[in-house]
């Protein structure tokens, strides 16, 4: 793979990597909401549709669970998710002009966090604030994506990430994603790749649908 090819192709993998999945789900007794398998259109500037559908790999449902707990002015949730997704001629541009395709999959994610929020009690109306942390297990079979006029197959082991939520006073949200020391490890081709962390920052640009969520990622964290 030539030096640019490599470059623009490491860009669009990390979005593929890091896109098909983050829902929320809590088990162990917890109340639990089954996530229905539905075909959806891509979120703006993207195009194409991407499938929801059960870990059926691992014997898993799509489900989304929490358990939310009051104290005082303090709320507390608890939750954890399962969910599998597929594409089906997916278009997303970078942030490098590189327009970027995904087809197939699955990848399958599974989601586990806590966090802590505020409210005021004389002000009902005023916004929550507070921090919730995340881990998210994620792993892809046989996604192919498309950039700079190749295509290119997409496995990855088990992948581990922890973030870290913030939602502010002014409803704006927060997310910093930590990622591996080294680069995100990924099977291109049959040929081992590790994505830089400055690479994944490049795709993570507020979208038409969250123009106020703002991705930072950190290596190591």
């Amino acid at each position: 793979m030539q030096a640019s090819t490599r470059s623009k192709f490491s860009l669009a993998l990390v979005a593929a990597l890091f896109l098909p999945g983050m829902a929320l789900a809590q088990f162990e007794g917890k109340t639990c909401t089954p996530t229905p398998s539905s075909t959806n259109p891509v979120p703006a500037p993207g195009s194409g549709t991407v499938s929801i559908a059960p870990l059926s790999k691992f014997g898993l449902p799509a489900t989304v669970c929490a358990t939310v707990g009051f104290s005082g002015t303090s709320i507390s949730f608890d939750y954890t998710a399962t969910l599998a997704t597929t594409f089906q001629n997916a278009k997303f541009p970078s942030c490098s002009g590189v327009e970027f395709g995904l087809n197939g999959g699955p990848t399958y994610s599974a989601v586990s966090g806590k966090g802590n929020f505020a409210f005021n009690l004389a002000n009902p109306t005023a916004a929550v604030t507070g921090t919730m942390e995340a881990t998210a297990l994620s792993m892809t079979e046989n996604l192919t994506l498309t950039a700079a006029g190749s295509s290119f197959v997409i496995n990855t082991g088990l992948l581990s990430y922890k973030s870290f939520v913030t939602i502010n006073a002014d409803q704006s949200v927060d997310i910093k994603v930590c990622t591996p020391r080294g680069g995100v490890p990924a099977l291109v081709n049959g040929a081992n790749m590790n994505i830089p962390t400055s690479i994944w920052q490049c795709v993570a640009q507020p979208t038409a649908a969250q123009p106020n969520v703002r991705v930072t990622y950190q290596e190591g964290c």
